[in-house]
């Protein structure tokens, strides 16, 4: 038994929560969250309590990086899949994937998240736009100093299957695996494993978007298969809830690392936009 998982999962199911940053947790003693939430009322009535699951539609879906699964929004995986299908000789060099990789390759968390937004250049400008910090509502000091640290020695970042640059190995990986989900789809049909597809929400007003952290090859291969909604979980490793009122929870003023305005600027990526045009400057429709 995970004492950690049973906890946080019996808290979880009576609305609490005790986030714990999973790095240096005595230094980052203050980033230590306490509280409630409150699940949307169109995702509530759908928990299932013995498996830990709700139910969220594919249009609510999201990548970390802001980039939606379903409807007609536009997702790198999802565009390069549907070109694989209509043309299976296609090669990896010739995909929208290949050229995402190449086109779109911010060095910082504010030029992956905030581009196009106008919003001041402030403390997100200085974050290396590795995957542990994309999540910024996770994120400690402690977190963000080690990897620009590390960016700075080596002036490189770690492959990312959320931005370029990356080897073509590493995007055919990628392409592969999504093709791979939806042959089994068209064979098997959905198999749910111990793993479901796992995130965290964002809440506004009534509506909501689910913030996926592991699935996102799966989302891609289900989007094109026709799926319009899957039984999801919420991350341990994240807080569940992180609803619009609550932003200030995250700024300096209140012991967190953003600006007011980035704060904003990064929950309004998530509702406000399709990436159609995002894609569009790239180029990649």
């Amino acid at each position: 038994m995970n004492l950690r998982r049973e906890v946080k999962g019996w808290l979880r199911e009576r609305g609490g929560e005790v986030f714990v940053p999973r790095r240096d947790r005595l230094r980052n003693f203050h980033f230590i969250r306490f509280g409630r939430f409150e699940l949307p009322e169109e995702v509530a009535h759908t928990v299932d309590e013995a498996k830990g699951t709700m139910t969220v539609p594919l249009d609510k879906m999201m990548s970390r990086a802001a980039f939606p699964f379903g409807g007609a929004g536009w997702h790198p995986f999802a565009a390069a899949l549907e070109q694989q299908l209509e043309d299976p000789s296609l090669g990896y060099r010739d995909t929208v994937l290949h050229a995402f990789y190449a086109r779109f390759q911010p060095e910082t968390v504010h030029d992956l998240l905030l581009d196009g937004f106008s919003v001041p250049r402030s403390n997100l400008a200085s974050w290396p736009s590795v995957d542990d910090l994309i999540d910024v509502w996770a994120a400690t000091a402690s977190m963000v100093e080690q990897r620009r640290r590390e960016f700075e020695r080596h002036r490189t970042l770690a492959h990312s299957q959320y931005r370029g640059p990356t080897p073509d190995e590493y995007g055919s990986r990628h392409l592969q695996r999504c093709l791979d989900v939806y042959k089994s789809l068209t064979k098997d049909g959905y198999q749910p494993d111990d793993r479901p597809v796992a995130g965290y929400l964002l809440t506004r007003d009534g509506d909501y978007r689910f913030v996926v952290g592991h699935g996102n090859h799966r989302l891609a291969a289900m989007r094109l298969y026709g799926f319009t909604s899957l039984e999801v979980a919420l991350r341990l490793n994240h807080p569940a809830v992180i609803a619009e009122e609550r932003l200030p929870r995250w700024t300096g003023e209140r012991g967190g690392l953003l600006e007011p305005a980035e704060a904003k600027a990064v929950f309004d990526r998530f509702f406000v936009d399709d990436s159609r045009e995002r894609a569009a400057a790239l180029g990649l429709l």
